[in-house]
């Protein structure tokens, strides 16, 4: 597992890590408040597959209940994506919080948006080089079981 804690994922790096990250991943979510369906709409209207409502999103357990929308990632909802100034913008009230990208409904890359933190769950040499390639800081960690990877909402 890789982790990133800091907020050099902005402007330019941030778009070409999106783009990175679209090659493996398929899906997305981000968790909101009941103000947000308006803007969601807006924003990913088709693209988005479902909503669910629930108190764990990921790794987190939040005591009121999230609204969790579920979202293909096209390369439509990628330019989408890339209005927000960097990973870690995506945080209320103005964004709905904490983007994670899932790939065949396993997640790629986790954020709490709050805390300036990310992990990606992929171990890989090529990931590693390229977040490398986009002075991107980050921690490398043993590698955690395919059991312990989140995996998307029902």
């Amino acid at each position: 597992m890789i982790s990133i804690y800091n907020g050099n994922l902005t402007s330019k790096n941030y778009y070409i890590f999106l783009r990175y990250a679209s090659k493996f991943c398929d899906t997305l979510t981000l968790w909101g408040e009941e103000y947000h369906d308006s803007a969601m709409q807006a924003m990913f209207g088709e693209h988005i597959l479902k909503t669910t409502h629930s108190t764990r999103y990921l790794s987190s357990v939040h005591e009121c209940g999230l609204k969790i929308y579920v979202i293909k990632l096209t390369p439509f909802v990628l330019g989408m994506l890339c209005c927000a100034s960097g990973l870690f913008a995506w945080k209320m009230p103005f964004y709905p919080e904490d983007l994670c990208l899932f790939k065949n409904g396993k997640c790629w890359l986790e954020t709490i948006a709050h805390e300036k933190l990310g992990y990606i769950y992929d171990d890989s040499e090529e990931t590693k080089e390229f977040l490398r390639s986009i002075d991107v800081e980050f921690e490398e960690h043993p590698p955690v079981s395919d059991s312990e990877v989140p995996r998307l909402p029902e």
